[in-house]
């Protein structure tokens, strides 16, 4: 069914836009690359961008963000499993792609953790998440997507209390 929606929003998308903004717009939000001309594809390579139509973690996070505003910023329980049936289903329809997946289980374990009312840890998660992953596909290893998004996760789970610890240090010593 979601392969379906897919086909249909894909559709309604190619009709409604002129062809190079409808692949463009298809890239940014399913990261079907298919519809773009290779003209097209080559320019964002050139520049820097080809990451921007590859759904990853961060289309994932912005999801998350905007649900949670949509939801009025209430975190009960109504919103986190509407969440994680949205997710769920955003990551079928994104062809469960590695980044997108790690993202999504990431999340799960964050709202797991409230819901139990549980601390989160990014760098025990992203590791769970990890070793699940290759666990069931083994071959994601060699996978550059999800090579780039751990890569992503544990600098980010290794150098932000680094730097909270530099920033609050400074800020205590103007007090």
């Amino acid at each position: 069914r979601i392969c379906i929606l897919r086909h249909h929003i894909t559709s309604a998308i190619l009709k409604s836009a002129p062809k190079e903004q409808a692949a463009l717009i298809t890239g940014l939000i399913s990261g079907d690359k298919s519809y773009m001309s290779e003209k097209v594809y080559d320019s964002f390579r050139k520049n820097g961008l080809v990451h921007l139509l590859s759904v990853s973690g961060l289309h994932i996070g912005i999801l998350y963000a905007f649900l949670l505003k949509l939801f009025g910023g209430r975190k009960n329980k109504f919103f986190f499993i509407s969440a994680a049936v949205i997710l769920a289903i955003y990551s079928a329809f994104c062809s469960f792609s590695p980044s997108v997946v790690r993202a999504v289980i990431m999340i799960f374990i964050h709202i797991i953790a409230s819901l139990l009312h549980r601390p989160y840890d990014m760098l025990s998660a992203g590791s769970f998440v990890f070793i699940t992953m290759l666990l069931y596909r083994p071959f994601y290893l060699f996978n550059m997507g999800f090579q780039l998004s751990f890569l992503g996760i544990f600098s980010i789970a290794v150098s932000v209390p680094f730097f909270l610890h530099i920033f609050y240090g400074h800020i205590k010593k103007f007090e």
